[in-house]
């Protein structure tokens, strides 16, 4: 644990996180994501509250002051329309749905609700006036976002969809593979693009060029439905994703909490957290694999794909005994990697699972982020010794490496950006969770 109790690890966490900071948000990276982006900006604020709250308070609060009138919270806020990013403001057309604010650029999509569950973090680090005063502004828009969610989102089913792969945060997933290939489209359908991202790193540890045309023409179906569709039923590319969904019940109980702190009426929250839930363990669960699988809402099979996001159900907090031993065994046996002094971080995907690449995005590296939620599932189940290897591991990535985007934890080696906002901050949480 004496990795765990070092202050310049903090110092230089800061540092990253002040380098980012733009004056209202703090963008992912200083050239690859130079904009604002949703679920980061959760992360960010957790690890942020224990630096500068008001910096952490305002992150969230900037994020939600350009969330549209139908209670989407766009997955990018832009800075500006800058040339230096694709798909930039300008491709996205936002101000094509009623719903987006005026005067705001925004992407059209969304990303997994880890929002409540970074507001009740804030809220705690200062629970005081300010902090209560922040929740209360917060708490309808809050709630506006997961009406959204279920309103929308849940189509023939309780469980959420995705209608691009970017809005589960984790865009080249295996898990996507069997989707995007029964995408049918002409080249002529795809818009002529330039990717900026290679130039600001390796082409290798990114999504193909072929991954990018099918991203893209999902962005043309959207823009030509106006981002929400009135029959989503046809919309190409649907999935429930097992992270979003799982996240989004954790998101639910933290919002319940948030309004009973502060005296508001929590009716209904925990009941939909409890009936997502159910439709998690009923729907999502895999006897043959013993895991937790997203589902193609097309043909509602189970994507086979074993990913790391099949440990996500545990944030519900109410995996059943014997599921969540055949979890632990497999969490343990294919997906971990030992780092340092008794710790482990897990892979995107198992060594021996079809398309694994050490190093490109997420289709192997393993991921702070990804630490952090599966600790947090674990300490619900009570594994708390797990939940502490895995947090000791992140962190001494992160002090052995620097604060990268992703990590190959077997090679030792960062990819993608350098300076990255949410791996910065999400040590310090790691830092202070462990009492360092």
């Amino acid at each position: 644990m004496a990795l765990l109790s070092g202050a310049p690890l903090i110092d230089r966490a800061g540092a990253v996180l002040d380098g980012n900071w733009m004056g209202r948000a703090t963008k992912p990276a200083p050239n690859l994501y130079p904009h604002q982006w949703s679920w980061d900006s959760a992360f960010i604020a957790i690890g942020n509250r224990h630096l500068r709250w008001d910096r952490a308070a305002t992150e969230l609060t900037t994020l939600f002051d350009a969330q549209w009138t139908n209670g989407m919270v766009p997955h990018i806020v832009f800075a500006g329309d800058d040339p230096g990013y694709f798909p930039s403001g300008s491709v996205w057309r936002s101000n094509r749905s009623p719903h987006c604010p005026r005067g705001i650029s925004s992407s059209g999509i969304c990303q997994p609700p880890v929002h409540a569950t970074a507001v009740l973090a804030v809220f705690r680090a200062r629970p005081d006036e300010d902090g209560e005063r922040f929740v209360r502004s917060l708490i309808p828009k809050l709630v506006a976002w997961h009406d959204y969610l279920h309103r929308v989102r849940a189509v023939g089913s309780p469980l959420i969809e995705i209608w691009h792969p970017w809005e589960s945060g984790r865009d080249n997933n295996p898990e996507w593979d069997g989707p995007l290939s029964a995408v049918r489209f002409s080249p002529d359908e795809v818009p002529s693009y330039r990717r900026v991202d290679t130039d600001h790193a390796d082409a290798g540890d990114r999504p193909s060029d072929a991954e990018y045309d099918v991203y893209l023409y999902l962005v043309e179906q959207l823009k030509a439905n106006r981002h929400e569709p009135e029959a989503p039923q046809a919309m190409p590319f649907r999935v429930r994703d097992v992270l979003l969904n799982s996240i989004l019940v954790r998101a639910e109980h933290d919002l319940a909490r948030l309004c009973d702190l502060v005296g508001v009426d929590s009716a209904g929250r925990r009941d939909r957290a409890v009936g997502l839930a159910e439709a998690i363990h009923t729907t999502l669960w895999s006897e043959k694999s013993g895991l937790y699988h997203s589902q193609n809402a097309i043909d509602s099979r189970l994507i086979p794909a074993r990913t790391s996001g099949a440990f996500l159900p545990m944030l519900t907090g109410s995996v059943e005994d014997g599921r969540l031993v055949r979890l632990l065994n497999a969490l343990q046996r294919d997906f971990l990697v030992p780092v340092g002094d008794d710790g482990a971080v897990p892979l995107t995907i198992p060594v021996d699972e079809p398309g694994f690449d050490a190093g490109r995005y997420w289709r192997g590296p393993a991921w702070i982020n990804m630490c952090w939620l599966i600790a947090e599932g674990l300490d619900a189940h009570g594994q708390e010794h797990l939940a502490d290897r895995l947090r000791r591991g992140a962190v001494t990535l992160c002090a052995e490496l620097g604060f990268h985007e992703y990590f190959d934890p077997r090679q030792r080696s960062g990819h993608g950006s350098d300076d990255f906002s949410w791996s910065a901050a999400l040590t310090v949480d790691l830092i202070h969770r462990s009492g360092g």
